[in-house]
């Protein structure tokens, strides 16, 4: 930098020159750490839909339960009025 007559610091060519090429140089970073929160919100997307069939899967797999329970209660019942308690 070079001073003018009134004491001011003035940018010379190179230093404009390097200013322009750190702004593109952070410009560049920016851009690439953009990216990066692009592909990792694209991720978490991909693992939510999966969350949500894994849900839809548990859902599914409790309904079948409660009905093998409810078909095992009536077997037990109908095995109880059948055979009576032995004493």
């Amino acid at each position: 930098m070079q001073r003018n007559k009134k004491g001011n610091e003035n940018m010379t060519a190179k230093d404009q020159d390097d200013l322009y090429k750190l702004i593109q140089e952070l410009k560049r970073d920016l851009m690439e750490y953009f990216d990066l929160i692009i592909r990792r919100l694209a991720r978490l997307r991909m693992l939510e839909e999966r969350l949500d069939i894994i849900e839809e899967y548990i859902t599914d797999i409790k309904g079948r339960f409660r009905k093998i329970e409810y078909t095992l209660g009536e077997i037990l019942e109908k095995e109880r009025r059948i055979t009576p308690p032995i004493y």
